[in-house]
């Protein structure tokens, strides 16, 4: 089983909707800087021997842990946080995103230290065999 770990510094964003000009639809400045910054992070942490092998594997099947560590308490749509997240990995860690058969989103306040953690198990067994107990002994919890 392929483990990754990896930690986005700064305040979360949320995923956000194609924005339009006209006609023409296009990704937000701030939400294309955002998913550089996390697909920058999973390649400095993940070695890219892992990182080719994972991402061209269909097969594979990934459980997910994302800790979204915000700076206040302000109302966010934490789902969303972590769409952004997995939106930004595909072709880095996973081929897409619906790969992902289990993901477990958790949002603290860390006013000192906003980030996202995201911890990643991939595995070739089917997913209906995967309990709750399973993924909180994949995250440590």
């Amino acid at each position: 089983m392929t483990l990754v770990r990896f930690t986005v510094p700064g305040k979360p964003l949320p995923w956000q909707r194609a924005r339009s000009s006209g006609s023409r639809r296009y990704t937000s400045p701030e939400q294309r800087a955002y998913q550089d910054a996390v697909r920058w992070a999973a390649i400095a942490a993940v070695p890219a021997k892992v990182r080719l092998a994972c991402a061209k594997d269909a097969a594979l099947w990934w459980r997910v842990a994302i800790l979204v560590c915000v700076p206040d308490a302000r109302v966010r749509d934490v789902d969303n946080c972590a769409k952004n997240v997995a939106d930004s990995l595909n072709g880095i860690i996973w081929r897409d995103d619906s790969q992902i058969a289990k993901w477990h989103v958790c949002r603290v306040i860390d006013r000192g230290r906003p980030r996202v953690e995201v911890v990643a198990a991939a595995c070739y067994e089917a997913p209906e065999a995967w309990t709750m107990e399973d993924l909180a002994a994949m995250v440590g919890a």
